[in-house]
C-alpha cells in the first residue's frame, strides 16, 4: 500500500513535510489521461473528431467525481457544514463507483444536449467509443484503491487457499477491523492490571510485528511517537486521532528497554481491488475482441453494462469495507437488466453498422 507516493519539497505551515502526492489521486489522473487518449483514437477511427470526445471526457470525469463524492458523503449522514468541508478531499478516497456512474451519465447527457445533438451524432455510437475506456479506467482506478487501502475484501480464513493482502496502520481496513473486534491495532492488548504509570501490555499476538520486535506480556509503554503515555487510553488516542496518512511504523519507548520501531499490519484480506482490476482487463479485451464482429450501434455499451453488473454483484460478496451494500447490489441487478433491455432494443430497432474502407475525422455523422 502506498497512500503517499512522494512529497514535493514545498514547505509551508500547512505542508511542513512537503506537498504529498497521493497514490489514489495519481491513479485517477493516470486513468483520465490514458482513457481519454484511447477514446480519442477510437473516435477518429469511427469518423468523429477526437476533440469532441476529449471535451466529453472532461464533462464525464468532473460530473462522475461530483456524483461519486456526493453519494459517499450522503451515506455518512453528515451535517451540511461537514459535507461542504469534506467534499473536496477526494485524495482520501471516499468515492462510490455507482455514484460516479450516475454523475457521469448526467454529464454525458448534458454534453449530448449541448454539443452532440446539434451535430446529429448518435449517442450510442459515442458510448460505444467510450466503453473500452470505461473498463480500462475502472481497472486503473482500483489500483488506486489498493494503494489507498480502501474497498478492501473480507478476511481470508485459514481453511481458504486464497491470496491475501495485509494492510498497515494507516489503512482504512485497520480502523474497521479494530472497531469490529477482529484484530488489535498494534498486535497486542492491554493488561487489566495497570500500575498507574504507562500502558501495561497484556497478550501479544504470536506472529505480529510486536512479537518479532521482542515485546512481551507485562512490558510497560511509557512513550509513543514521542508523546507521553500514562495509560492505555493515551496510546489509543495517539493511534486513532488523525494518524498520518501513509505512516506505517509505530515508535514505542518501553520501560527498561531500547526504543522500538514496529510496523504493525492487519489480518490477511481478499484483495477485492485486484479482483476488479483483473476482471476489468478481461472485459476490456472482450470489448475490443467483439468489436470487429459488432453489427449494430450500442452492442458494446450493452455488453459493458451487463458484464460489469455481473462482476460487481459477485465482487460485493467478497468485500468488507463500509459501504451501501444493498444499494450497490441492487444497482448491479438494475444495471444488468437495463443492459439486457438495451441489447433487445438494439437488435430490434438499432442502427446497422456499415463497414467502410477508411474514414476521415468529422464532427457530423450518424444521424440520430
Amino acid at each position: 500500500m502506498m497512500q503517499i507516493l512522494f512529497r514535493i519539497p514545498v514547505y509551508t505551515n500547512f505542508t511542513p513535510e512537503g506537498i504529498p502526492v497521493y497514490g489514489f489521486g495519481m491513479m485517477l489522473f493516470i486513468a483520465f489521461i490514458v482513457c481519454t487518449w484511447l477514446a480519442g483514437k477510437r473516435a477518429v477511427a469511427k469518423g468523429i473528431e477526437a476533440q469532441i470526445v476529449h471535451d466529453l471526457s472532461v464533462w464525464i470525469f468532473v460530473a462522475g467525481l461530483l456524483g461519486a463524492r456526493t453519494l459517499f458523503l450522503y451515506e455518512q449522514k453528515l451535517t451540511l457544514t461537514e459535507f461542504l468541508m469534506n467534499f473536496p478531499r477526494i485524495w482520501d478516497g471516499g468515492i462510490i463507483l455507482y455514484g460516479s456512474v450516475l454523475g457521469g451519465t448526467l454529464g454525458f447527457f448534458a454534453y449530448w444536449f449541448r454539443v452532440l445533438r446539434p451535430r446529429r451524432i448518435e449517442p450510442l455510437l459515442v458510448i460505444d467509443i467510450l466503453a473500452p475506456s470505461v473498463a480500462l479506467g475502472i481497472a486503473i482506478g482500483r489500483i488506486g484503491c489498493l494503494m489507498n487501502g480502501c474497498c478492501f475484501g473480507q478476511i481470508v480464513e485459514p481453511t481458504q487457499n486464497a491470496f491475501e493482502i495485509h494492510f498497515p496502520l494507516s489503512a482504512p481496513a485497520r480502523y474497521d477491523l479494530t472497531r469490529l473486534g477482529f484484530q488489535t491495532s498494534t498486535g497486542f492488548t492491554f493488561s487489566e492490571n495497570q500500575k498507574g504509570q504507562g500502558a501495561v501490555i497484556g497478550k501479544v499476538e504470536p506472529e505480529s510485528a510486536a512479537k518479532k520486535a521482542g515485546i512481551v506480556e507485562g512490558d510497560i509503554i511509557i512513550e509513543a511517537e514521542g508523546r507521553l503515555v500514562k495509560n492505555p487510553f493515551d496510546l489509543g488516542m495517539i493511534l486513532n486521532n488523525d494518524w498520518p496518512r501513509g505512516k506505517k511504523t509505530l515508535q514505542l519507548k518501553i520501560l527498561g528497554k531500547q526504543e522500538l520501531i514496529i510496523q504493525p499490519h492487519g489480518l490477511g484480506l481478499h484483495p477485492a481491488q485486484l479482483y476488479e482490476t483483473m476482471s476489468m482487463i478481461l472485459l476490456l479485451f472482450l470489448l475490443l475482441s467483439f468489436e470487429p464482429f459488432q453489427t449494430k450501434v450500442g452492442q458494446l455499451t450493452a455488453i459493458l453494462m451487463m458484464c460489469y453488473a455481473m462482476h460487481r454483484f459477485l465482487n460485493e460478496l467478497l468485500r468488507s469495507d463500509p459501504r451501501p451494500v444493498s444499494l450497490e447490489s441492487n444497482v448491479s441487478v438494475f444495471l444488468f437488466l437495463a443492459g439486457l433491455l438495451l441489447l433487445g432494443w438494439i437488435q430490434w430497432k438499432g442502427t446497422i453498422i456499415k463497414r467502410q474502407e477508411s474514414s476521415q475525422p468529422m464532427s457530423e455523422s450518424h444521424p440520430a
